[in-house]
């Protein structure tokens, strides 16, 4: 017996119980993967489908999700070669799933090992290689590392993604700790350690019924049977080429620093709240240093001390250069530090940029915040979504790239919004939706000719059509010159605990006179940044990036469009953590853009207009009918000129007559009743106040032409108004004509003028003038609606022998003459008060290309009021 006292087994029983117990694990192993004999493997009909039973089962509680059978595939796990698709296999399950009760789904991927009846034993961690919320995916072909996937809406799909996760995209020229934190944060989201590569096909025109086959280097894809398309995922090709654009994903970038935030947030072990308190620990940290620097070593901004806040007014259109900033001070007597509210051009002999800065701590009077204004007058702004942020609910990502055809005029580009981590704030490219816009977001929308709107979305539903780019972030910073209207504390990551550290932030707005602002600052407050714009006359402004790397402003140079990236000029300001290539070529972030009106690319939906009057010739509907001339006004607007006639019915004595600029074209419209139930403001003078619900044609605030019913509202009036009786409403020709225009003889045994004048707004903004014979308002209003008028008034109620008689008017030198045509030759011209009331055509003010507005809804043309 050994010393212990135990009792062993003897070494050759030993040895012969472990070798019945490898004999029965063997044989359990191969029962396990191979299957009782004599049953069904998975690739039998039946089988498959009770497989696919049991694994949309396992699925559904595993996702918390909805998981269809029909929407759940397999295939054999890389490696498993000895028995492919036999029960006990490890495999790699896709499927489609979505939350209960909604319609959106989302593409899974998740490794798992069958067990002897089909029910999975083993399962790993499932990874939504989709994440689109608002998408609605459909899974196309798929292996064990490779996929391809379509999301649209409503069946009609309008992207297809390609994705191989067998190979790794992450940049080798990355160093060893930036690829380390590269590989956890694709683990993270892919549940692999490498970032795999991934193409997505933007199709031109959504397609139904879309087919995929993976092939060895890339895949095929069936739009309809006479369409496939074949995509190379090596050099990323697509042919036809025609048929979509292909966009290769992008892989994490070099900034070691966002990739470490990113991958602490997304850690369960750390988490965001941590991160948070770990930012604003750092923020105070460099601030206290900053403090104590300056408190020790004091420089001449804190010698200056900081002036209270005071009531700024709005800059205005017809003041670019807008005029400098006041800044006060706290003593009387004391002066400004040096080039504080100033406006300068920091790049020579570019006059539509100006920059200055404003101190606005007065516990900080060595920080900046530093204001760009930019002319909207000249300029037009693009927005670019970024390859990887924000990231995509639908399906449609960014470009992350400027059009090549914009390179000719660039001017500056700056930073956009917030990742979709701190909240899933509304964002489109080029019509299309990469996140859909929430109502209740301060909202920056650009059309496709780069005017801007900003304001509180509005609209629930579709996308108007004059949105061609979008971009929301946060609740307004600044709304009807009121900063922080909310009171909103949560600024920073939707976190309030960042809302009062002073940190690199950034701001756009815009003011009254339709001037874009841009504000940075190295170290600021949200508070303090919306203080800033207001005394920059901001009417409306938005919260923008924040946190060091995230922010700033370049100065492009222009030039002829190039294969190669823009060439950047240099930061906005010494402080920024400048980039040279940041917005040079293909950027995971979004960001802004401003490229001269004069110069810009194809999205630019509307052409140069002439400035001279366009003949559209004669308009006859019918045989009976009297012919009637018709020309179209672009760009240019009108002034009134009363009539003699009509000067003498007012109780207003006569003014000197003023014109805004040279006139193009000089047409009468005839004389006006007497006892005329119809408004009247020429030039300033009220000659008759306007009715309400009147047909109204009146020029706005900066100079264009609008038409509609007239609605009350207070004085002033517009500087040029006139009221008619209507013609055409909301595109309509009124069924009762009363329109009676008066032939009055001009001399014993002259003939009576015959002419009356219809005045008309388009669609698009353009004024129509239709002269034809009196007597028949009928043939009037269809001609002008034969040429698009929305709305139309008659002009005319007693005729003169000029009435309808249009001039073509140039100025040579300091001389105005007459043509019969624009380019023929020119005859002096008398421009003397007539009879009758004078429509004076001249070129239309500088459009503004940014405002703020009340309403992002496309309302119908009928509902324009002033």
């Amino acid at each position: 017996m050994p010393p212990d006292g135990r009792r062993r087994l003897p070494p050759a029983l030993l040895k012969a119980v472990l070798a019945l117990g490898v004999t029965l694990a063997v044989f359990g192993v191969s029962r396990f993967r191979g299957g009782p004999i004599g049953d069904a493997s998975p690739g039998d009909p039946d089988d498959r489908a009770l497989v696919r039973a049991n694994l949309a089962e396992t699925l559904g509680l595993l996702l918390g999700q909805a998981v269809s059978p029909d929407a759940v595939e397999w295939a054999d796990a890389p490696g498993n070669d000895e028995a492919p698709s036999a029960l006990g296999s490890p495999i790699i399950v896709w499927c489609v799933a979505h939350p209960p009760g909604e319609a959106a789904v989302d593409v899974f991927r998740v490794p798992m090992r069958l067990g002897r009846t089909g029910i999975p034993v083993s399962v790993g961690a499932p990874v939504n290689v989709s994440r689109t919320p608002h998408g609605d995916e459909r899974l196309l072909a798929w292996a064990p590392e490779r996929a391809v996937w379509g999301v649209g809406l409503d069946g009609h799909l309008t992207t297809l993604t390609y994705v191989d996760l067998g190979v790794d995209t992450t940049p080798t020229e990355l160093g060893f700790a930036t690829r380390a934190l590269a590989r956890v944060a694709a683990r993270q989201a892919w549940g692999l350690p490498r970032s795999p590569r991934r193409l997505d096909v933007q199709l031109v025109e959504p397609a139904r019924g879309v087919t995929a086959t993976l092939l060895p280097e890339g895949a095929t894809l069936a739009l309809s049977p006479e369409t496939t398309l074949t995509l190379n995922a090596k050099t990323g090709a697509l042919e036809p080429a025609g048929w979509g654009r292909v966009q290769t994903g992008s892989a994490d970038s070099g900034e070691w620093l966002s990739l470490l935030a990113d991958t602490l947030r997304h850690s369960a072990l750390v988490g965001t709240a941590r991160v948070v308190a770990l930012e604003a620990s750092l923020f105070q940290l460099r601030d206290w240093i900053e403090r104590a620097r300056h408190a020790l070593f004091p420089t001449a901004a804190d010698r200056e001390p900081v002036g209270a806040s005071v009531d700024v007014p709005s800059a205005h259109l017809d003041q670019w250069p807008p005029p400098p900033l006041p800044v006060p001070g706290t003593v009387p007597g004391s002066e400004a530090f040096e080039g504080e509210g100033a406006w300068a051009s920091p790049v020579p002999e570019r006059t539509t940029v100006l920059r200055t800065f404003l101190r606005v701590d007065p516990a900080r009077p060595y920080e900046r915040v530093y204001l760009f204004a930019f002319d909207m007058r000249a300029l037009a702004l693009r927005f670019v979504a970024g390859t990887r942020d924000p990231r995509s609910t639908t399906g449609v990502r960014g470009t992350g790239r400027i059009v090549e055809e914009d390179k000719a005029g660039l001017v500056a580009a700056f930073n956009g919004g917030f990742k979709i981590e701190h909240g899933a704030f509304g964002t489109v490219e080029s019509r299309g939706v990469v996140i859909p816009p929430t109502p209740g977001w301060a909202t920056v929308a650009v059309d496709a000719d780069g005017r801007a709107r900003f304001g509180v979305w509005d609209v629930d539903g579709a996308l108007p059509e004059s949105v061609f780019s979008l971009r929301q972030n946060l609740p307004p910073l600044i709304a009807d010159g009121q900063v922080n209207p909310t009171r909103v504390r949560q600024w920073g990551q939707l976190v309030a605990r960042l809302d009062a550290e002073h940190t690199p932030r950034s701001a756009l707005g815009v003011s009254d006179g339709g001037i874009l602002l841009y504000a940075w600052s190295l170290a600021a407050s949200a508070d303090q940044m919306g203080e800033a714009m207001r005394r920059a006359g901001a009417r409306f402004a938005m919260h923008l990036d924040m946190n060091p790397g995230h922010t700033g402003l370049s100065f492009l140079a222009p030039g002829e469009p190039l294969d190669g990236p823009p060439r950047v000029l240099g930061a906005g300001a010494p402080e920024m953590d400048h980039r040279a290539d940041r917005w040079s070529g293909v950027e995971t972030r979004d960001f802004f853009y401003l490229v001269e009106r004069s110069r810009m690319g194809p999205n630019v939906t509307t052409t140069a207009r002439a400035d001279e009057p366009e003949d559209l010739g004669t308009a006859r509907l019918t045989e009976d009918e009297p012919a009637v001339r018709v020309w179209r006004f672009d760009r240019l607007t009108a002034a009134l000129v009363p009539g003699v006639a009509d000067t003498a019915q007012s109780t207003e004595p006569p003014r000197a007559l003023r014109l805004p600029a040279p006139p193009r074209a000089w047409l009468e419209v005839g004389l006006r009743a007497r006892d005329d139930a119809f408004g009247l403001i020429a030039g300033g003078a009220t000659l008759v106040a306007p009715k309400v619900e009147a047909m109204t044609w009146w020029v706005d605030e900066v100079g264009a032409p609008r038409m509609g019913r007239w609605t009350r509202r207070p004085e002033p009036w517009p500087r040029d108004l006139v009221q008619g009786p209507v013609l055409v409403d909301a595109g309509r020709l009124v069924q009762a004509l009363d329109v009676a225009v008066v032939a009055t003889p001009i001399a014993p045994g002259e003939a009576a003028p015959e002419s009356m004048v219809g005045l008309g707004l388009d669609a698009a903004g353009r004024m129509l003038v239709a002269v034809g014979p009196a007597g028949s308002p009928s043939a009037l209003a269809r001609a002008l609606v034969d040429r698009g008028a929305v709305h139309a008034l008659s002009t005319t109620q007693r005729s003169t022998p000029e009435t309808g008689l249009l001039r073509r008017l140039a100025l040579e030198g300091d001389r105005l003459v007459e043509r019969s045509t624009p380019d023929g030759p020119g005859t002096p011209v008398d421009l003397r008060p007539r009879l009758g009331t004078v429509f004076a055509f001249y070129p239309r003010p500088p459009e503004v290309f940014a405002r703020s507005t009340v309403t992002f809804k496309d309302g119908p043309a009928d509902t324009a009021s002033p």
